[in-house]
């Protein structure tokens, strides 16, 4: 029951994870070359995705040791 759970949560995370990943990136090649402080914001977005989804799964795979 608690594995089921996890499936569609996490397929969320990755859903919402690459959207965002898909907005930046379209917002960024229509303005970086007018704004430079986007790459600023892109990199720390960037960076925060990364460690979210790292240690997002980790404690997946942490629970999912204990349960069996």
């Amino acid at each position: 029951n608690m594995m089921r759970q996890h499936g569609p949560d996490s397929e969320n995370v990755q859903n919402a994870l690459s959207y965002v990943d898909f907005a930046w990136q379209y917002e960024l090649k229509n303005d970086l070359k007018k704004n430079p402080v986007n790459m600023l914001v892109y990199s720390f977005c960037d960076i925060f995705a990364r460690t979210f989804e790292s240690v997002y799964s980790k404690n997946k795979g942490e629970q999912s040791a204990y349960t069996m």
